[in-house]
């Protein structure tokens, strides 16, 4: 009983972080905006792609945080994969283009390294109801 009051504070603590920036790319917050500008630069060589690019990982965080709050485990387990790889999309995105510190701070490296972690223990909690994974439980 104790590991899932553990797991759901996880599985919440991690929408809420992907909900938090959910709601900056939808809102096209400067930052946010600025941010997938360099993104888009640096694969076409201009700033075309943001607005798509933005709203895209917007789509992907909103299905993560609504499988990672269902109650079935499937449902929990493939959220949390694709909370993982959306994190590491970002960190590699942090690594590769924009650098760690963002807008003069790390906060949004720090949290993409946050979500990654607490997805990868709720995806090794939940591994058991997914085909692929379950093999190796």
């Amino acid at each position: 009983m104790k590991t899932a009051m553990i797991i759901f504070v996880l599985r919440i603590v991690a929408s809420l972080v992907l909900l938090q920036s959910l709601f900056f790319k939808l809102t096209a917050a400067e930052e946010s905006v600025a941010m997938f500008a360099s993104l888009s630069a640096a694969v076409t060589g201009d700033a075309s792609l943001e607005p798509a690019m933005r709203m895209g990982v917007s789509v992907v965080e909103l299905v993560t945080v609504i499988l990672l709050m269902m109650k079935r485990p499937a449902a929990i387990a493939t959220g949390a994969m694709l909370a993982v790889g959306t994190m590491f999309g970002a960190i590699f995105a942090h690594l590769a283009v924009l650098g760690i510190e963002v807008g003069g701070g790390v906060t949004h490296f720090v949290l993409a390294v946050v979500v990654l972690l607490l997805s990868l223990v709720i995806l090794f909690r939940y591994r058991g109801s997914l085909p692929i994974l379950g093999r190796f439980t």
